[in-house]
């Protein structure tokens, strides 16, 4: 999947004051993190008000900037502080096997499109039918 393609619509406001939330608690400005990602900062202003659309590729960096994983970004600070460390640890631990499987389906759909384009070309009577 070509994440620069994907955007995410984010009408709810729980990304953007996450974000918000997690550039004060680690003391950047907006200008200190549009520095870092390379772009303007009312180009960043713009993602974190919600003013614009933001694709997965921009999240994935807003994520690498504060070493996160990119599903920490829609969890706030209220969730984390709810949840005991042993459940955050679990947490990770099935996001980690979510991303596995998700790449395992990706691989198998491979598989199913290469197994019907065979089927496509079966014999049919003894003579090869190319569709």
């Amino acid at each position: 999947m070509d994440t620069k393609t994907k955007t995410i619509k984010y009408e709810n406001t729980e990304l953007r004051k996450n974000l918000r939330e997690l550039r004060i608690r680690t003391s950047l400005t907006q200008k200190d993190l549009a520095h870092k990602l390379g772009i303007s900062v009312p180009g960043y202003s713009k993602i974190e008000t919600g003013d614009t659309d933001v694709n997965l590729s921009r999240l994935c960096q807003i994520a690498n900037v504060y070493e996160l994983p990119l599903a920490d970004l829609f969890i706030n600070e209220a969730d984390q502080k709810q949840y005991p460390e042993s459940n955050l640890s679990y947490l990770n631990m099935l996001k980690h096997k979510l991303v596995q499987k998700e790449m395992e389906v990706s691989e198998l759909q491979k598989k199913v499109i290469g197994l019907y384009e065979k089927l496509e070309s079966v014999s049919v009577n003894g003579n090869v039918m190319v569709v």
